[in-house]
């Protein structure tokens, strides 16, 4: 019969925002037998240190929960051993599967544009705070002050794609000294507020 092996994982390989508190998983081609996996699932921090966790099957889905969050910013291995079995039969995973994953930064702003303090800015329409991590958009309202209010109520749209970029759309008019404050309850997508270290 056809041997397990693996064909989805969480986080996807090389994904440079996992959440620090999910599970790591891993779907696998037939439901799993859940004495071979116990031990055969690890996952390694930087140091290549074993990370404490316990291992729960579900079916075909195989998931390692860490016994306390990741560390923000390290990336890690996952390793699911050969020999993992199927409730099938014996015959296990051929070959080990191994991906790697970073966990997402903690919430804070990389830049802005305009920056801080520019002078004889001629962007009337926009402004862009650049974020270390993805955002939460829906966080942002209530959370973004202009000051002195501009003419009309500012838009507000959070780019996931390449860059982590609120954009303010708004009306910023001549000759005048504006100040942006983004409110520290906006929240990084895992909800931790930006007012937190």
């Amino acid at each position: 019969s056809e041997r397990p092996r693996v064909d989805a994982v969480s986080p996807i390989r090389d994904e440079g925002f996992a959440s620090p508190v999910a599970s790591v998983s891993a779907i696998l081609n037939q439901p799993i037998e859940p004495s071979s996996v116990a031990d055969r699932f690890s996952l390694f921090d930087k140091n290549k240190t074993k990370v404490p966790g316990r291992v729960v099957v579900s079916g075909k889905t195989v998931g390692f929960y860490p016994h306390k969050p990741l560390t923000r910013e390290e990336r890690y291995e996952a390793v699911i051993v050969q020999g993992v079995a199927s409730i099938e039969g014996p015959n296990g995973m051929e070959a080990d599967h191994v991906w790697s994953f970073g966990v997402a930064a903690a919430p804070a702003i990389i830049s802005t544009s305009p920056a801080d303090g520019e002078q004889d800015v001629s962007q009337e329409h926009y402004i862009e705070v650049e974020f270390k991590t993805p955002m939460d958009e829906e966080s942002f309202q209530n959370n973004v002050f202009i000051s002195p209010a501009p003419e009309r109520k500012p838009s507000l749209n959070f780019s996931y794609h390449n860059r982590n970029t609120l954009t303010i759309g708004t009306y910023l008019g001549r000759s005048t000294e504006y100040t942006v404050t983004i409110g520290q309850h906006a929240k990084d997508q895992y909800g931790i507020p930006l007012g937190k270290p």
